[in-house]
């Protein structure tokens, strides 16, 4: 007589499933090698990452010597690394701000890999000689490793990575950290052809963009026009003399029948902070979209339950600045994401372009809602 378990599914099945299992998971594959990363082919290796680059990490000079940001020498920001190539940074700071600081010089072409903050784990390329923070470690390849293979893996191994290394819901990464990933290493000629293929897509991607690019400019230009009162529509422009009078404004003049709000005249924050959930719990699939203040609209699913607030919303990345227009149902992703709505459900989706032409000073990692809660919004007589 088989014996059954409390669930009533018999011992020997469960026995019989699991040798299936053990026999599937040790089974050999042709040409492949089970390593500490999984299956690899027999020529590359499994090894560890520090045996293949040198690293370091910058500084911040003392933002109380204002002497130190009026210099001429690029100063890279972790929140800049958002971009694959760095072509040109936010602040520069100058000589001394280097000889009395941790800030240190990366040479052109130098892999970065931000180690905290809203980009941890975005690797980029600085293209210009600069400076780094404490955030961004500088990533000096050996002959053995090929730059954007390294590249590439990072990319690809950016959740993985930051899975294993987030400590209280934020990623904290060091240099020595890094070093110790475990990676698998084909041969050089084989890394720098799976190099080339990528990069080639990457530069079919690079022009798209530049093309997506172009336009988003003409429309914030178109932006800047309407939101301001420079460019007018016929129909609310009146007499032709007001008509001139608006296409001749100073800057910071208003048209005739504008006036200037303030913040929290056009903005409230909704408080929704239990229904946030943490980096650790984002999911693949799920039932509902995770909207945080990363760069991507979307960034992970969830099952957890959604914002119970009345939509649309827009999403302001208190780290990052980033501005989401979202309106179907969601779950706010971790720290940083700030929920507003609109005081007149009419003026939403207006209220929401007001923000995107606004303009605030990146700050690094620091908060930003209180220099978004400071500013003045240019407002037209609502009819």
């Amino acid at each position: 007589m088989i014996k059954r378990n409390e669930n009533g599914i018999s011992e020997k099945m469960n026995s019989e499933k699991l040798r299936v299992k053990k026999k599937v998971r040790n089974e050999g594959r042709p040409g492949y090698k089970k390593t500490k990363v999984g299956w690899i082919p027999e020529e590359w290796e499994c090894t560890i990452l520090g045996k293949h680059i040198n690293c370091y990490s910058g500084g911040t000079p003392p933002r109380s010597k204002k002497e130190y940001y009026n210099g001429k020498i690029p100063w890279i920001k972790s929140g800049e690394l958002n971009n694959q190539f760095i072509t040109k940074t936010e602040e520069y700071i100058s000589e001394s701000a280097i000889k009395e600081s941790s800030a240190k010089y990366v040479d052109q072409d130098t892999l970065l890999y931000a180690l905290y903050g809203a980009t941890a784990g975005i690797p980029a390329f600085s293209k210009i000689r600069a400076t780094i923070n404490q955030a961004i470690l500088a990533i000096l390849i050996k002959e053995s490793l090929d730059k954007y293979f390294l590249f590439c893996w990072l990319v690809f191994s950016k959740e993985k990575l930051l899975s294993t290394y987030t400590q209280g819901g934020q990623p904290n990464l060091s240099g020595q950290i890094v070093k110790g990933y475990r990676i698998p290493l084909p041969p050089l000629p084989e890394q720098k052809k799976i190099a080339e293929i990528l990069s080639a897509w990457d530069r079919a991607i690079e022009q798209v963009g530049r093309l997506i690019n172009a336009k988003q400019r003409l429309k914030k230009g178109l932006m800047q026009q309407l939101l301001s009162g420079k460019i007018r529509f016929p129909e609310f422009a009146g007499s032709e003399k007001l008509k001139v009078k608006s296409e001749k404004l100073r800057e910071g003049e208003l048209p005739e029948g504008w006036k200037e709000v303030r913040f929290s005249k056009l903005f409230k924050r909704v408080n929704l902070k239990k229904f946030q959930i943490q980096k650790k719990d984002y999911r693949e699939l799920g039932k509902y979209p995770v909207v945080d203040q990363g760069q991507e609209k979307i960034v992970a699913w969830s099952n957890a339950e959604p914002i119970a607030a009345p939509l649309p919303v827009i999403i302001f990345g208190d780290h990052t600045r980033e501005i989401k227009w979202v309106d179907f149902p969601f779950i706010p992703g971790a720290d940083g994401t700030i929920i507003l709505i609109s005081t007149d459900n009419a003026l939403t989706l207006f209220t929401y372009y007001l923000l995107c032409n606004i303009h605030i000073v990146n700050l690094g990692y620091s908060r930003h809602f209180s220099e978004l809660k400071s500013k003045k919004f240019s407002l037209p007589q609502i009819p």
